[in-house]
């Protein structure tokens, strides 16, 4: 390929010399002819091209070290430099088993390992010490400007680097840090403690995920039904589905609720073609909801699809990873959620998805549920943070 370029550039350098010489050293109305030509054939291959081509290989390579080293200047600022390296690999490897959700006071100021990320929920912060990166909008955020509300940031120095609270704020970390001040963390070792409770508010708030009666039960397993009501909840279909006629649920499995609302779940989801259940008569709601499924449900809601008609976006397999892709978690969330899938994690990836577009489209999903009337706008700007 590169060889192919460079003949490709000599040729063209080799015309325009050609042309240029024979404009120079004879008038306007000379002429060369096959019998007498300007320029021989054999100097041209045996001398002119090989020249041309030398000359065009050290100014690409030239060019291509120039990049080389642009490039690996930029790694540098990630702390991805040779000394960097195992600590920036370890940190991402065991973030997971380091992430919790953080709340800081005005004045305190959060750093960490290289590769550390942060997603600042509410409040306001900026960048303390060194710069961070906004992995969002892929940018460099210079030390002492305001961190964007929702937006996921990368702790990028050995020492430094972090995130100062300028008022009062709650943010989510992936990885090692450390906090100075009054701030408080929530453990993630030993008894599984919920990290997303922030999230939870926010969806509350929209009517898209509601607690039970003992609350919002984050550090459970979801159960299917749970996933198939969310499901309904991101496709805006909430109030159709309580209107639903409970007699369309074919499945004897489903739960007796007030007003029959689970088998108006069930069997909406059912004639609208969501679910197939089980088995012809089992639906299977007690069953704990898996992150494949539920991640399914969420990208199909996002207008991606699953079939097997060609034509599928993802298999349902691998739909932890196709959410990773389109930056609704990070690489180590997906790791997380296919070992550690609890309502906590439903909060998170749902809070999430409202961010992202739909598919082919600049409309998220939140604009749609509040173009459709499903959320209220003024209850969406104040759960989302503005």
């Amino acid at each position: 390929m590169k060889n192919a370029f460079l003949r490709l550039i000599a040729f063209f350098l080799a015309f325009c010399a050609v042309t240029s010489a024979a404009t120079l050293a004879v008038p306007a109305y000379a002429t060369g002819s096959k019998a007498d030509p300007l320029v021989t054939k054999s100097y041209i291959e045996q001398k002119l091209i090989p020249q041309i081509m030398d000359l065009a290989a050290t100014k690409v390579s030239a060019a291509f070290g120039a990049i080389f080293q642009k490039t690996l200047s930029r790694l540098n600022l990630f702390g991805a430099n040779s000394a960097n390296l195992a600590t920036l690999a370890e940190n991402a490897a065991q973030s997971r088993l380091r992430s919790g959700q953080l709340t800081l006071k005005t004045g305190d100021t959060l750093t960490g390992s290289p590769g550390t990320l942060v997603t600042l929920i509410s409040g306001t912060c900026a960048a303390a010490g060194k710069p961070v990166i906004d992995i969002t909008d892929g940018v460099e955020i210079a030390a002492g400007a305001q961190l964007k509300i929702r937006h996921r940031f990368m702790l990028t120095e050995v020492a430094g680097s972090g995130v100062r609270a300028v008022s009062d704020a709650v943010l989510t970390v992936e990885g090692g840090s450390t906090l100075t001040g009054s701030g408080t963390a929530v453990p993630s070792s030993g008894s599984y403690t919920a990290r997303y409770k922030t999230y939870a508010d926010a969806l509350s708030k929209m009517g898209i995920f509601r607690g039970t009666d003992k609350g919002f039960e984050l550090e459970r397993s979801g159960t299917r039904l749970e996933g198939l009501i969310m499901l309904i909840r991101l496709n805006g279909s909430d109030a159709s589905a309580l209107k639903a006629d409970p007699k369309t649920n074919p499945f004897k499995d489903v739960p007796v609720w007030a007003s029959n609302q689970a088998q108006r779940y069930v069997g909406f989801a059912y004639t609208q073609g969501l679910t197939k259940g089980v088995s012809s008569d089992r639906f299977d709601p007690s069953s704990p909801l898996a992150a494949e499924h539920y991640a399914t449900f969420v990208l199909r809601a996002l207008g991606y699809s699953d079939s097997n008609d060609g034509k599928a976006d993802f298999k349902w397999q691998d739909a932890a990873d196709k959410l990773t892709d389109l930056g609704i978690i990070s690489p180590n969330e997906a790791i997380e959620i296919k070992t550690t899938f609890r309502r906590d994690q439903i909060v998170l990836i749902s809070y999430r998805a409202l961010s992202a577009t739909l598919k082919g489209s600049e409309t998220t999903l939140l604009d749609r549920l509040i173009q459709s009337g499903a959320v209220d706008r003024n209850a969406a700007v104040s759960a989302m943070g503005g």
